[in-house]
């Protein structure tokens, strides 16, 4: 069994991006083989580690994985697998990374933040839907919707305010709440909030 390395190029990238984590390859059954690791990581925190066994004999497949099913492995090996093994790495740890992040994510809101509610969330993470309660008026409901439509990515890329108080919305302060979790991960946002007496 021997450990092999993918090359210069990703070890760069890996430098340049370490919330990315990386990955070994080991060749398996004299090189007929190859088995991958691909470690994710959020905030200098390893979180999952993910496996994948590639068919080297005759043309790259994929024989084995463990890769959750929300991740779209079949396209990307399709577009990248046979032709670029570095790129297609690169490419799944990104997914895999995003993933793992929102997730993780979402466990933090549930831990730190026992008064915000997960009202709605997805395998893939995908969209997020939590409620709050203001401090002057605990049955006055807010929720946030997180949209992440880049599933590589660990912050959303768009955000709405609902709430039972109609005008509520177009207040300048939960305007710029809104524009806050695009810039920061939601447990940071909300805690801030909260710290900030915005929400109880």
């Amino acid at each position: 069994m021997a450990r092999v390395t993918v090359g210069a190029k990703d070890k760069r990238k890996e430098e340049a991006t370490p919330s990315y984590g990386g990955y070994d390859l080991v060749e398996v059954d004299g090189g007929r083989r190859v088995g991958l690791s691909l470690t994710t990581a959020h905030e200098n925190t390893c979180l999952q580690t993910y496996h994948l066994e590639l068919d080297m004999a005759r043309s790259v497949q994929i024989h084995r994985h463990d890769i959750p099913a929300c991740i779209p492995l079949a396209s990307l090996a399709e577009q990248k697998l046979k032709e670029d093994l570095p790129g297609f790495l690169d490419t799944l740890r990104q997914h895999l990374n995003g993933l793992a992040c929102r997730m993780h994510q979402v466990k933090l809101v549930k831990e730190q933040l026992k008064s915000v509610t997960v009202m709605e969330t997805n395998a893939l993470c995908s969209v997020l839907v939590l409620m709050c309660k203001v401090p002057e008026d605990e049955d006055k409901a807010i929720l946030f919707t997180l949209l992440y439509k880049d599933p590589t990515k660990a912050l959303p890329t768009q955000v709405t305010l609902e709430s039972t108080d109609k005008s509520l919305p177009d207040d300048p302060q939960w305007k710029e709440a809104k524009s806050v979790f695009l810039k920061l991960p939601p447990h940071q946002t909300l805690g801030a909030m909260k710290k900030d007496g915005k929400i109880v």
